[in-house]
């Protein structure tokens, strides 16, 4: 009986499925929070919410979105409807730092001694990373979505 149960659990949950859906409005991290979007479904239903954003403000933090809807339901396939940034730009921005940080050890090399230049370097380094950025996401017009009911 308990195994029927079960079984009969796992039927009905596997009918909620998600439904695709459409963005209609550019999405992305570097956007105010509480910036309106909406999307439209294959079947023609429009759903609007609004965008939980933080932007990438140096090189140790990503840019996240997060879709928030005014009606239950969710995105599918993502942690809680959040979007992350991927790793290239912090890698980016890593070979820029040591790029810089070797340029500025080569050219104060012989001005100061290779002890001192070292420094140089280290600070120049330090420097690159703490300007550039880390990356954002950015979601186009057309991207696809697949949403599911909540309860």
């Amino acid at each position: 009986m308990v195994r029927l149960l079960a079984f009969a659990l796992i039927l009905c949950s596997s009918f909620a499925v998600g439904e695709n859906c459409t963005l209609l409005t550019k999405a992305s991290s570097k956007m105010g929070d509480g910036t309106a979007f909406s999307c439209i479904t294959d079947s023609g239903k429009t759903h609007k919410g609004i965008l939980v954003t933080r932007s990438a403000k140096n090189f140790f933090r990503r840019g996240t979105l997060m879709f928030r809807f005014d009606e239950p339901v969710a995105i599918v396939g993502s942690n809680e409807g959040r979007f992350k940034a991927g790793r290239k730009m912090q890698a980016i921005t890593l070979g820029a730092a040591l790029s810089a940080a070797k340029i500025a050890d080569d050219s104060v090399e012989g001005a100061v001694g290779v002890g001192k230049a070292r420094y140089v370097g280290l600070g120049a380094a330090t420097i690159a990373m703490f300007c550039l950025r880390g990356g954002d996401v950015t979601l186009k017009p057309g991207y696809k979505l697949e949403i599911e009911p909540t309860r």
